[in-house]
């Protein structure tokens, strides 16, 4: 049982090795911005904008593996909970979050928590303060004005113009606002193994 013991840990120590050398480099244009090694946690979206959040199990060549991890919280504490090991090409990679952006789990699926931590003025730069607010201003306005027994068109008209204008600029902030860095032109991600010299691994 001693003999087979440092036998084993032989065989197992190379592999082991090896899957410490394996890295992701996220790259925008040519600088590294981020490494990610196992047991990294890795969140990304694919196409359809579904989001994908879990810690890094293996990495190859032209894919990537996670396990998702999410914390439960409860009246006696939390529960850890890991699902089931996911593979994705990394083509299959279409977009990576902001800096400041947390993905939790909400309602079963991966989603951006807009109540959580610094998310860079989120509320102002997607222009949801400007349509919630132009919504609710002409509401307001329409409700005021025609309660009155004689409504001010010109009133109505003007106040309808202003809250038509407000929305279109929030409407516009949401087109050109996006929490993320899509893959492609300007990110895109690389695989290293950082092998041993004289190993063979390339």
């Amino acid at each position: 049982m001693i003999k087979v013991f440092p036998a084993l840990l032989t065989l197992l120590l190379p592999s082991a090795l090896a899957a410490q050398n394996d890295c992701l480099l996220i790259k925008k244009k040519n600088k590294v911005v981020q490494r990610l090694w196992m047991g990294n946690e890795f969140v990304f979206q694919t196409a359809g904008q579904h989001w994908h959040k879990g810690k890094i199990t293996r990495l190859t060549k032209d894919s990537v593996y996670i396990r998702p991890v999410t914390v439960q919280y409860h009246m006696m504490g939390t529960d850890t909970v890991s699902w089931p090991v996911e593979g994705y090409h990394y083509n299959d990679i279409a977009a990576l979050p902001k800096k400041g952006f947390l993905i939790s789990l909400i309602n079963n699926s991966f989603q951006i928590n807009r109540s959580a931590g610094h998310v860079h003025w989120f509320w102002i730069k997607s222009g949801v303060l400007f349509r919630a607010g132009a919504a609710a201003y002409t509401g307001v306005m329409l409700i005021n004005n025609m309660s009155d027994k004689d409504p001010d068109k010109k009133v109505i008209t003007k106040g309808l113009l202003t809250g038509a204008s407000v929305y279109l600029f929030g409407f516009i902030l949401k087109k050109m606002y996006s929490p993320v860095h899509k893959t492609g032109k300007n990110y895109r991600l690389v695989y290293i193994n950082y092998a041993p010299p004289g190993s063979g691994t390339q």
